[in-house]
């Protein structure tokens, strides 16, 4: 696997190991805020329900009556039964220290997730022994995924990974879809495949469905832009200097005697 947004130490906190019984869920959710064991998988959380492990992808959500887009695998429901969060994607989840990788499983439950506030969400994943959590804030006209944090529990105790950044915004009533999104979380790394995210469905355009795609910048094409800008203003300085040159050298030669 590669990794094509490596993470700093600057903007991650990584703490290990703790114990799976101090995890609780509080706004922001973070991995550590909530236990991983199978049994959690058919917890429901009374002010929100939850669809998950729908692998259709028949055209059926439409976006703003102009196209249509994919069936999203994880649909969260509010406690009033209405759409909050709509997310779609493969992917993987890998322990770096074991040397081990995860498959994200279409039927991983959602049920801890958050989306109580019109300006925070919180959508948690939970499968076997793994938690993973994507908190989306608001601002502005934007919305942005802010933290994305991991947990594992082997036996009794666990390992957490959490980073803090601005990874994307996106406008609200869009949402952000991309070919895929890699990040190193410290001890893990996670990798999204074909990710389709709207953490807020009540911003959309009829509040019920993904909206918009907002496609995300290719990494390699802004590469390929600082190259020739970069070769630009190299090629630049080099004519200017030898335009300079030149011309000193002319105004410095001494005139030609007339014969």
């Amino acid at each position: 696997m590669t990794t094509t947004e490596p993470t700093t130490a600057s903007n991650m906190t990584t703490s290990e190991p703790t114990t799976a019984s101090d995890m609780t869920t509080s706004e922001p959710t973070t991995a550590s805020d909530m236990t991983t064991t199978a049994s959690d998988m058919t917890t429901t959380v009374s002010n929100m329900t939850t669809t998950s492990g729908t692998t259709s992808t028949t055209p059926s959500v439409k976006s703003r009556g102009t196209t249509s887009a994919p069936k999203a695998r994880w649909e969260v429901k509010d406690k009033d039964g209405k759409l909050c969060m709509l997310m779609d994607f493969n992917g993987t989840i890998t322990d770096l220290a074991n040397d081990v990788t995860e498959q994200i499983p279409p039927y991983a439950s959602t049920s801890k997730s958050n989306c109580s506030s019109s300006s925070y969400s919180a959508f948690v994943l939970k499968f076997g022994k793994w938690g993973i959590v994507l908190n989306f804030t608001t601002r502005g006209g934007s919305f942005k995924l802010q933290t994305i944090s991991a947990r594992t529990s082997i036996s009794t105790t666990s390992r957490f990974s959490s980073v803090t950044t601005d990874f994307f915004d996106v406008p609200l009533g869009d949402y952000y879809t991309c070919s895929h999104f890699s990040y190193s979380l410290g001890s893990f790394h996670l990798n999204l495949t074909n990710p389709s995210l709207q953490p807020f469905v009540q911003r959309t355009e009829g509040g019920d469905n993904l909206g918009q795609p907002y496609v995300c910048r290719n990494s390699h094409t802004g590469i390929i832009v600082g190259v020739v800008i970069a070769v630009i203003v190299i090629i630049a300085v080099i004519v200017v200097t030898f335009c300079v040159v030149k011309r000193r050298r002319n105004t410095s030669s001494p005139p030609y005697a007339r014969v």
